[in-house]
């Protein structure tokens, strides 16, 4: 296994079992035994098993994530903005992804491309100084159906 990242698939070849044993173990799921739990941990913690979370976001259909697009990250308005956004979403249990536009809205829609790749389950954006055409923001809408700006 010469590869960076070893895979629940992987695990479940080494210890003789399915891959859905192995995920229900790692998250503890109850019709599996103690035992088993124990086993599949202590592989997954010798190979430095990281789970994916973009696979887990697609089976869930939510990456308790967010991506925040802002003109420019030094400014102090905006460190501000991000201390506080940041904590109301890690309460809530979500991670925060931060892209800058440097206020350019050729960039501003890359940044909203890749969090829309990256399957955000929303985008809190405030607009480059640059942005007078807001087809790019209703792609947010598109894609995310229930989104709104």
């Amino acid at each position: 296994m010469g590869k960076n990242h070893i895979t629940i698939h992987d695990l479940a070849k080494v210890l003789h079992l399915n891959a859905s044993t192995v995920s229900r173990a790692l998250s503890d799921h109850p019709k599996i035994s103690a035992e088993t739990k124990k086993i599949v941990g202590k592989l997954a913690k010798e190979m430095n098993y990281r789970p994916n979370a973009l696979a887990s976001s697609l089976r869930k259909g939510s990456a308790k994530t967010v991506g925040l697009i802002i003109p420019r990250v030094n400014r102090n308005f905006f460190a501000s903005a991000i201390e506080g956004i940041e904590a109301v979403l890690n309460k809530a249990g979500y991670h925060l992804i931060i892209a800058q536009s440097n206020e350019s809205q050729k960039k501003e829609e890359a940044c909203i491309n890749s969090l829309l790749n990256a399957r955000v389950d929303g985008i809190i954006i405030s607009i480059s100084w640059e942005t007078r055409e807001l087809a790019h923001l209703q792609m947010i809408l598109e894609k995310k159906g229930s989104a709104s700006i």
